[in-house]
């Protein structure tokens, strides 16, 4: 099996649970991957600018997937080689469609997180730890107004999140967003729901960087968790869930690891395909 292209899914695959740490375990394998001429790729949901420290430290990762694949950058030169985002006038729609819902809404516009400042205090009642409250307030650009943020010509909308919804908002969310049309609603965490361009998603991005690159759905291996990584799974060659991951990761994956992010699961699958 000749694997060419790793891509990696962060959080619940090779990020801890407090959605910040490596462990060694999985550390090493990636590095080995790398050493040994892999080109390894982060595919996130979360935008450019919550990348944790961590996960930027591994030395030799040149392409960087974000946003649900809205985005695709070269990180050796910062340009973008591949973009989906949301239209204005979608994004506007959307906005009109949430319009009085007392919700945290997130903007992820040019690889930085947006929030209104009406709403920043929203984030201090979700029910998470510590860690995960930081890295969520990391980069957050607080603005008057979204709607007037996402009108400017220069902003590229990549996607907008909506976190830790109440289990009586969500209903009601999914009725008044499926009215609009030009996007999908995927999600990475339980009680989230994150709004993308229709045909945005990270097995789309994963395609391109491979056509980009000259290399072929079967020389690729992809790895994440939830279902948001759906069609990244579906689309390389080999693919892998750790036990941890959701059901829709789990049946789009050709292989299930015993491990869990927190045990070493990506490592579990480099050392069986790649190593």
């Amino acid at each position: 099996m000749n694997i060419k292209l790793l891509a990696l899914d962060m959080d619940g695959t090779v990020l801890c649970d407090d959605h910040a740490t490596i462990i060694p375990e999985n550390r090493a394998a990636i590095e080995a991957a790398i050493a040994g001429g892999i080109t390894v790729v982060t595919a996130t949901g979360r935008v450019r600018g919550r990348i944790p420290d961590q996960m930027a430290a591994i030395p030799g990762q040149r392409f960087l997937i974000t946003s649900n694949g809205a985005v695709l950058t070269d990180l050796s030169d910062g340009k973008v080689l591949y973009a989906n985002p949301l239209s204005r006038e979608t994004a506007l729609s959307i906005l009109a469609a949430l319009d009085g819902l007392d919700l945290y809404m997130e903007a992820y516009c040019n690889g930085l997180p947006y929030v209104e400042t009406g709403r920043a205090h929203l984030l201090k009642q979700f029910p998470v730890s510590p860690g995960r409250r930081a890295m969520m307030s990391r980069g957050v650009q607080l603005i008057e107004s979204l709607h007037d943020h996402i009108s400017q010509d220069q902003v590229m909308l990549e996607k907008i999140n909506l976190p830790y919804l109440p289990d009586s908002m969500q209903k009601e969310i999914l009725t008044r967003l499926n009215r609009v049309h030009g996007i999908s609603l995927t999600s990475s965490i339980e009680k989230n729901i994150e709004i993308n361009s229709t045909s945005a998603n990270k097995g789309a991005a994963l395609a391109h960087l491979c056509e980009y690159l000259g290399i072929l759905p079967e020389e690729t291996m992809a790895m994440g968790d939830g279902g948001n990584d759906v069609e990244m799974l579906r689309f390389a060659g080999v693919s892998a869930a750790p036990a941890n991951a959701g059901n829709a990761a789990k049946q789009a994956a050709r292989f299930v690891t015993c491990a869990t992010n927190n045990e070493g699961a990506v490592a579990e699958a480099i050392r069986k395909f790649i190593l």
